[in-house]
């Protein structure tokens, strides 16, 4: 049985996960689902602090992405040694400098392998584009996810696109989607909040801020049905989003309850990057989607398009939205089955085993 190494800086224990928290944890399930291999932690997860983002700072002077420091490195280094690590595993390309030094002191006797959650450069810059000193930052990511690209014996990406526009060596890299934990059950009590609403899903980050403030100006106020807001830390903007067809409900503990009773699911997302994860998670459930082509960033939009609604501008929401909400089932089969043959375990495991295999 061969040894892998996964390193990440996401909270793998965290209550109410994010999609790029998600996206670690279940990419870890994956690589512990493979019979071949015994997976080995390494979590580099620290709760924010004032001092980190100081060191954060102070390291991207120097071009080093924090936590990235020499120690670190020997850390590493003893583990991969003492448990006779096969493959690196690392979960995310800030973390690309890694992938640098641990080619540097094995050579080939190490296979490292980075996966991508996004361009994480681009991402920064839409983040931070008012910020000076987050320029700093930038630069030591920029720096590791060149490190990434070069060093890694395979880059891992989250969709097409992103490969097409990273990839530096195509033959030796792959498209793993992301695997989406299948948490559907048909028996699952819907919430007694209301009989009939749009849902927009999606915790408290720029892009969804942006895009729920988006709904709220130039949408719900030309349409006569509810919106609810699930995802966590939206409660925390409960004064400003709420209006008269807009209901925020913030940290739920299982948003299947939600997302089942729900008529359409609202996506326009107009920033960020990355494959955006609540989309897959409304096709596991069977719902009617209507989109932005942003938002639907590293899906497969030939197929895709015979589930979700796309539009581009509020006047195309608003028509959808008025067209549709009555006559939309709560649940389609052929949307689940859609899912389950492309983001389910089943079929990620598959192709991780088959790829490892060549590695």
């Amino acid at each position: 049985m061969k040894n892998i190494l996964y390193i990440t800086e996401s909270n793998l224990k965290a209550k109410y996960p994010n999609g790029g928290e998600i996206v670690s944890i279940n990419n870890l399930k994956i690589l512990k689902y493979l019979s071949s291999y015994n997976i080995i932690t390494y979590s580099l997860y620290a709760t924010p602090t004032p001092i980190r983002k100081l060191k954060k700072l102070i390291y991207g002077i120097y071009g080093y992405y924090y936590p990235i420091n020499k120690k670190l490195i020997k850390d590493l280094i003893d583990i991969i040694i003492e448990k006779k690590i096969s493959y690196v595993y690392i979960d995310n390309s800030k973390l690309g400098l890694i992938s640098y030094f641990i080619k540097n002191h094995f050579k080939s006797k190490i296979k490292v392998i980075t996966y991508f959650h996004n361009n994480e450069v681009s991402y920064f810059k839409d983040k931070n584009k008012k910020s000076i000193l987050k320029k700093i930052i930038l630069h030591s990511i920029k720096k590791s996810q060149d490190q990434a690209l070069n060093t890694s014996d395979s880059c891992f990406f989250i969709s097409k696109d992103e490969m097409d526009e990273l990839s530096k060596h195509i033959d030796r890299d792959y498209v793993i989607p992301i695997y989406i934990k299948d948490n559907f059950d048909e028996n699952i009590t819907s919430h007694k909040n209301e009989e009939d609403y749009l849902l927009f899903l999606g915790s408290l980050f720029f892009p969804n801020i942006e895009a729920v403030r988006w709904l709220k100006k130039y949408v719900m106020p030309y349409v006569p049905y509810n919106l609810l807001i699930v995802g966590k830390n939206f409660e925390n903007m409960k004064n400003e989003l709420e209006a008269k067809n807009i209901h925020v409900i913030g940290s739920v503990e299982k948003t299947g309850q939600y997302i089942k009773n729900a008529n359409i699911i609202l996506s326009p997302i107009f920033s960020g990057a990355g494959l955006k994860v609540k989309i897959a998670e409304s096709l596991m459930y069977g719902k009617k989607i209507i989109a932005n082509d942003f938002a639907l960033t590293g899906y497969n939009k030939t197929e895709i398009k015979n589930f979700v609604l796309i539009s581009n501008d509020a006047q195309s929401f608003i028509q959808n939205i008025n067209e549709n909400f009555l006559i939309s089932k709560k649940y389609y089969p052929e949307i689940r089955n859609y899912f389950t043959n492309n983001y389910s375990k089943e079929s990620i495991l598959k192709k991780m085993g088959d790829i490892l295999e060549k590695i």
